[in-house]
């Protein structure tokens, strides 16, 4: 078994009782004695990012980092068991680890670091039951309900608050921030504006942009690529959406894991019809933040990605 799979010892999941207030429609939160399948499978992702591979376990600058760097979660589309691949420490995929375990009612796993050393604190797993689970070293909790009818990531720490964000986009096409607190918990909720219907892919891991502060892309309906760059301000988290590049369309999903080449800016991934992977690299130029496409892997389109 390789490195990112060697698991920890098994936490104890039975929780304290704790009530969660989530300020939102998205449903109402409860802890569980007996985890929840969103708490468990929360569980089961946190301990695959905890056993990371050496190349991702690198020293980090002793100053925050704006960017963490996390492995890409995978389930088979025909077997419905989780993969995951690391980073290999020059910009590319490590070997592929597969856990065995049957994932098929998952539909999203967003990690967080919320003590800003580049590596994962904890995740959020989404359900397509629309249930919301939480785990860090402590074990998991479930969240709430009611997420099935949202687009849920997690693109960093929009609200400036340091815990990261959750970024969701509801049936209408109104985007909601739900600002991040310790240990999981989910405070305000602020309305970001209506017309994210018409974007088919919504990405963004930390800093593209150069200014420390997270960002998002957005694909639109005719293959446009929109940045909408970080401001810190969780009232208005996004500023104006800048056109950044035309034709990806041709790509059927667009996803980021934050910094996969190890330079402090986020990196987006592209699949193409033919299940190959490329990396853009981010520059840090907000006028032209991604670098030309390099191809990292092939045979993704036996996958469904998670993050």
């Amino acid at each position: 078994m390789s490195t990112i799979l060697r698991r920890l010892p098994r936490r104890a999941l039975a929780v304290t009782a704790v009530t969660v207030a989530l300020a939102s429609a998205a449903g109402t939160a409860f802890a569980a004695g007996n985890p929840s399948p969103a708490a468990d499978a929360a569980v089961k992702a946190f301990q695959v990012q905890q056993a990371r591979p050496a190349a991702q376990a690198a020293p980090r600058a002793a100053a925050a980092v704006s960017t963490p760097t996390f492995p890409l979660m995978l389930v088979n589309k025909k077997t419905k068991k989780l993969s995951a691949f690391g980073p290999n420490g020059s910009g590319g995929f490590g070997k592929r680890d597969d856990t065995g375990e049957d994932w098929s009612g998952v539909k999203s796993v967003l990690f967080d670091d919320s003590d800003k050393d580049g590596l994962a604190d904890g995740n959020w797993v989404v359900l397509s039951s629309g249930e919301l689970g939480y785990a860090n070293d402590n074990g998991g909790w479930q969240r709430g309900s009611g997420w099935s009818s949202y687009r849920v990531s997690s693109p960093g720490d929009l609200g400036h608050s340091r815990d990261s964000d959750l970024f969701a986009i509801d049936k209408t096409g109104v985007a909601w921030l739900y600002l991040g607190r310790p240990v999981g918990a989910i405070g305000v909720r602020v309305r970001l504006g209506s017309g994210w219907n018409n974007f088919t892919q919504v990405a963004g891991q930390g800093d593209l942009t150069g200014d420390g502060k997270a960002d998002v892309v957005a694909r639109d309906k005719s293959g446009n690529l929109f940045l909408y760059a970080g401001t810190g301000n969780y009232k208005a988290p996004l500023a104006k959406a800048v056109k950044i590049a035309t034709g990806w369309n041709g790509w059927n999903r667009i996803v980021s894991v934050g910094d996969y080449d190890f330079d402090g800016l986020s990196d987006l991934m592209a699949r193409n019809s033919a299940g190959e992977i490329y990396r853009f690299s981010g520059t840090g130029n907000a006028k032209a933040p991604l670098a030309k496409g390099v191809k990292i892997g092939t045979g993704f389109n036996a996958y469904d990605i998670l993050n």
